[in-house]
């Protein structure tokens, strides 16, 4: 009886198709991650200076509401303003 060699199917059986697919679900992937991360760091500094105007610490405020309006502009450049 002769043996049959069965191979086993892999990622690699239609390389440029599959590392074409993998790159485009990535980079989605990742930029997805970068969106919520600059939406995040902005929710974050708009409470940081809340909480620094009610501890009367205007200063500080300042800075964070600031660094907020930056991240407001990259998610304005970016499309993902939408709060």
């Amino acid at each position: 009886m002769a043996s049959v060699m069965i191979r086993k199917a892999s990622l690699y059986d239609d390389e440029p198709y599959n590392n074409e697919r993998r790159y485009k679900k990535s980079n989605r992937e990742t930029k997805n991650k970068v969106h919520s991360l600059i939406k995040e760091t902005y929710e974050k500094c708009i409470i940081l200076a809340d909480k620094s105007i009610m501890m009367g610490d205007r200063a500080t405020a300042e800075i964070y509401y600031q660094h907020a309006e930056h991240y407001l502009h990259l998610m304005k450049r970016q499309g993902v303003y939408d709060l």
